[in-house]
């Protein structure tokens, strides 16, 4: 909640947060506010334009679609049934982002990018487990991860549908652009290398001493592997997008003057 208001200007009593399914931070009273979205789009058909405004009355649908295309492309696997946080305000107003809808943050991000094997596993289908709302032991969403069901079928929806692919491909091409985004990662790997073989000395795991010449040199591997996934990542994205959601055409690059 402090969060919140530090960022967004809002009272941090005014700050309703449900993590994973529960109230994390507001009143008893605010757990319907929550459910009214999830039981709405649950017992609606959302391919209906009237259905789907009242959805996007209640929801950022900018940074649901930011934040869903987000955890997609980096291959988050301890989502979407776990991991997740949204907040609003209680109260309704016409200042910024005190508009009563909700928002999704993004937190715990280390099983991406299929950190844990050097990155190989670019071709997880991340989509897919998230339009079927499939929890990662491959069973059905349950309980508190009910919220899932809103992507499943917001993405029925041809604007949304549109409106998800095009920000996709905004982000490959300008967020994860590999020019960009590794000068970031050199950035900070140069930042953080300085402390790394405390930090191995103190939480380990041991088989980095027993299997590399140094740390750095494991440290490095993982941020090779970080590149190798998003390199392929971006060209393999485009392909799943189409194959999944049906997309007509091809894929063209565009170079922009201006």
């Amino acid at each position: 909640d402090e969060y919140i208001a530090t960022n967004y200007n809002i009272p941090a009593d005014d700050a309703i947060i449900v993590k994973v399914g529960n109230l994390d931070e507001g009143t008893e009273e605010d757990q319907p506010l929550y459910e009214n979205l999830i039981n709405f789009a649950t017992n609606n058909d959302l391919t209906n334009d009237a259905n789907y405004k009242k959805v996007c009355d209640m929801i950022d649908e900018q940074n649901f679609i930011d934040y869903y295309c987000t955890q997609i492309f980096i291959a988050n696997g301890d989502w979407p049934n776990n991991n997740y946080r949204i907040w609003r305000s209680r109260t309704v107003t016409d200042k910024p982002f005190q508009d009563g809808k909700w928002r999704w943050m993004l937190y715990d991000l280390e099983f991406s990018m299929d950190l844990y094997k050097d990155g190989q596993n670019y071709q997880e289908d991340t989509l897919t487990k998230a339009m079927s709302a499939s929890s990662m032991w491959g069973g059905p969403s349950t309980g508190t991860d009910k919220h899932t069901v809103l992507f499943g079928k917001l993405i029925k929806n041809p604007t949304f549908k549109q409106k998800f692919v095009t920000t996709f491909m905004d982000m490959i091409n300008v967020n994860f652009e590999t020019g960009r985004a590794f000068k970031m990662l050199d950035d900070y790997a140069q930042l953080y290398s300085p402390l790394i073989n405390d930090y191995y000395n103190r939480f380990g795991p041991e088989f980095v001493f027993e299997e590399y010449d140094s740390v750095s040199q494991f440290f490095g591997t993982q941020v090779d592997g970080v590149k190798y996934f998003m390199t392929n990542r971006i060209s393999f994205m485009p392909s799943l997008l189409k194959q999944k959601l049906a997309l007509k055409g091809n894929v063209v690059d565009v170079n922009v003057s201006i």
